[in-house]
């Protein structure tokens, strides 16, 4: 009869509520990802240059528009646009250092490019600011297609949008700004 109750296997009482002495463990946690055990220290060790501050911006946008007024006024046509974009894109390539002026520059070449259905400007542009200021790429993106989807007229466009827009969606989803996604219907 001992032999029986030697064959069948221990099993260990749960602690009940009542037992001070019994330790529950605690579930265990996935391991944390890296960059969220690192709160703010991304940020300052970002080397890239602050968005300027809007009335910075717009004193400056005001200044470039009043020098650029003539090419500003001809930019009529989807043609035009795009070749003052990449003038401007050109223009802030010019300027050393993360400065306002190359900010807005920049952001008038990614505007007027979007609104040409000029998406090479447009990205170009956007590449540069990334690297230099630590602007909303997704958002400026967005704006992009947004403003384009209104212009493309060929086909080809038609495609080119489309296939950018459904990479868009994808980073959109990967870095959860789904704020961005109801813009991108």
């Amino acid at each position: 009869p001992n032999n029986d109750r030697d064959a069948t296997p221990q099993v260990a009482e749960k602690p009940t509520v009542t037992d001070s002495s019994a330790k529950v463990p605690s579930p265990e946690l996935p391991p944390k990802n890296s960059q969220a055990t690192e709160p703010e220290s991304t940020e300052t060790l970002d080397e890239r240059q602050p968005v300027p501050d809007a009335e910075t911006m717009r004193e400056r946008q005001a200044k470039i528009m009043e020098v650029f007024r003539d090419d500003f006024s001809k930019a009529r046509t989807p043609q035009a646009k795009s070749a003052l974009a990449k003038a401007m894109m050109e223009r802030a390539t010019g300027i050393d250092g993360a400065t306002v002026d190359r900010y807005v520059f920049l952001i008038f070449a990614v505007d007027l490019a979007a609104e040409s259905g000029d998406g090479t400007t447009s990205l170009a542009s956007i590449e540069i600011l990334e690297k230099e200021f630590q602007v909303d790429t997704l958002q400026l993106k967005t704006d992009v297609a947004v403003k384009s989807a209104k212009t493309v007229r060929l086909r080809e466009d038609h495609l080119g949008l489309a296939k950018f827009v459904a990479k868009l969606i994808d980073e959109v989803v990967e870095n959860d700004r789904f704020d961005l996604s109801e813009r991108l219907r």
